[in-house]
């Protein structure tokens, strides 16, 4: 895999996992948010934060003030945390088994770009022909077999493969992430 890629795509987990993060945070808080101000600021490396006391170091972006909520939105909002009975089993999982599902899809992401990376180096290494893959000429030189580029298709099927396996391991984590 190119240097390139692999920096975006560790640049697109650390986007991910800030908003993750962000999205977690944001809904545990939100009651406890209420009243209070919010500041939103930009940082160094061009992303957005927000946070409840003012930005150093980021450049201020503005202050959002949450509402006082009235004692009927607080009543609601405490009874719609409680759970019925016979509710757990349509209730989302729960935070342990959601990272288990992450680890999993992970550790099939991470396989899954080293089959790659060994595929690509194979294909790398196996462009050059093997003794008996050449034939003579009559004029004296020499051309490669039909069984040089039968070799080589298998190995570039090897890579296609193995990219397909990459993307459909991305599409579980993201699907494990929701």
């Amino acid at each position: 895999m190119k240097a390139s890629t692999r920096m975006n795509t560790t640049r697109m987990h650390k986007t991910v996992a800030r908003c993750a993060i962000a999205l977690l945070v944001c809904g545990s808080l939100a009651p406890a948010a209420w009243g209070q101000v919010i500041f939103k600021s930009l940082t160094v490396d061009g992303t957005v934060e927000y946070s409840d006391a003012p930005p150093k170091g980021n450049k201020p972006l503005g202050r959002i003030e949450a509402p006082t909520p009235t004692p009927d939105q607080r009543r609601d909002a405490g009874s719609a945390r409680e759970t019925p009975q016979g509710a757990k089993a349509a209730a989302p999982d729960t935070a342990a088994e959601r990272e288990a599902k992450l680890n999993a899809a992970d550790a099939a992401v991470r396989s899954a770009q080293d089959e790659l990376r060994a595929a690509e180096d194979a294909l790398e290494k196996g462009r050059e022909p093997l003794p008996g893959e050449r034939r003579g000429t009559v004029s004296g030189h020499s051309r490669l077999s039909e069984n040089y580029f039968n070799r080589l298709t298998q190995l570039e099927t090897a890579v296609a493969a193995a990219k397909k396996r990459l993307e459909d391991a991305y599409s579980a984590r993201r699907d494990a992430m929701y």
